[in-house]
């Protein structure tokens, strides 16, 4: 609903600062945010839990550096999940 009503455009320059202001209107205390990138035919993803209190990430449940061919990325759900899940409780 909250990205709806902020007509969220990732094509937009504002897109990463609409997003936060999208996440803060859901009233939560946690978030997710990660991001990859196409290297060759390797995709690199970043997962990062965020406290909303302070917009840190936070370092201790985190999964970063994950390297996956294109076939096999979601091979790395569940070390994902396994990392970051601990600091969403």
């Amino acid at each position: 609903l909250a990205i709806a009503e902020l007509n969220l455009d990732p094509t937009n320059p504002q897109y990463e600062s609409d997003m936060w202001k999208a996440i803060r209107m859901l009233n939560v205390t946690k978030a997710v945010q990660g991001n990859f990138q196409l290297r060759d035919e390797r995709v690199l993803i970043n997962c990062y839990v965020y406290d909303m209190s302070t917009m840190l990430s936070d370092n201790t449940h985190q999964a970063k550096d994950l390297f996956k061919s294109k076939t096999t990325y979601l091979e790395t759900i569940r070390p994902i999940v396994k990392r970051i899940y601990p600091g969403l409780k």
